[in-house]
């Protein structure tokens, strides 16, 4: 099939190597907060960081440095703010890489974060066409161009839906089938506090603390983080709303069906509703 054929083609060219920072980091007790790009997995990360209160790091880049959207950020995800701090982890690494390849010991624990793969998808097409028509390489600026100027953009759409649906399918299904722990992204926006609280007495209820995680949906609610992205970087467009159920905008019919034929079985996994009119009546959508 086509997507066999060109995915780890178009993944190379689209998406990071994860794992880049795994040298810097030795020791056990880690919170691993894994998932496909584009599934709020930095979002959720921050979250458990500051409610664990323990560092939080990007095991995908050096380890250790901010953009500087999140450079105001610093100062809650260090480990040293005054509430209690985690005995059971010594830091949350965030990363875009499966369970199965990470290194995990005994004391380690994994929470794998899913989303939506159409809302992934959406989000990454709209990252992919503003992130690489402000990059400062020239060749990512040409590939865009070049891309744009061949494609309509339900045809580009159509393609990234077909190609990353291809991966985001392989490895949300390959956390089925290996059974590691997963959080949905919706159950985040729609109950952010009762998901909160229902990890956390899984992972660590000695931490847990509801005031804790009170502020903790404060700080990084959307509109802080985008206030805080401001202060350091005046022309910031990192900060996504991240919106739930955004591909009904996007997806016209026929992607949607193309989509549901090849990956409809990796959403019915985690409960996703795959028929557009049920999804319309539980959306209230018109």
């Amino acid at each position: 099939m086509l997507e066999t054929k060109l995915s780890p083609v178009i993944s190379r060219l689209f998406r990071y190597a994860p794992l880049k920072g795994l040298d810097r980091f030795g020791g056990d007790k880690n919170l691993y907060i894994s998932g496909f790009a584009r599934s709020g997995n930095s979002w959720i990360s921050y979250l458990f960081a500051y409610c664990l209160n323990i560092p939080c790091y990007d095991l995908d880049g050096d380890g250790t440095s901010y953009t500087r959207e999140r450079e105001g950020l610093r100062k809650y995800l260090s480990g040293d703010n005054a509430h209690r701090k985690s005995q059971r982890f010594d830091r949350v690494l965030k990363t875009h890489a499966v369970p199965s390849i990470l290194p995990l010991s005994n004391e380690d624990s994994v929470i794998y974060i899913v989303r939506d793969g159409r809302d992934v998808i959406t989000s990454y097409y709209f990252h992919i066409m503003k992130q690489w028509m402000l990059s400062n390489e020239l060749k990512r600026r040409i590939i865009i161009r070049i891309f744009n100027s061949i494609f309509p953009q339900k045809i580009r759409l159509g393609l990234i839906a077909q190609i990353l649906g291809y991966e985001w399918s392989r490895e949300t299904c390959q956390v089925i089938d290996q059974g590691w722990p997963f959080v949905r992204y919706e159950d985040m926006k729609t109950d952010v506090f009762g998901t909160i609280q229902r990890v956390m007495n899984q992972i660590d209820p000695e931490t847990w603390d509801p005031e804790v995680a009170s502020n903790a949906i404060k700080i990084f609610s959307f509109g802080n983080m985008q206030k805080e992205a401001r202060k350091f970087a005046h022309d910031s467009h990192s900060t996504r709303k991240g919106i739930v159920g955004d591909w009904y905008n996007h997806f016209s019919p026929s992607i949607h069906r193309s989509f549901i034929k090849r990956y409809g079985f990796a959403l019915e996994h985690f409960d996703y509703v795959t028929d557009t009119k049920e999804y319309q009546k539980r959306m209230n959508l018109k």
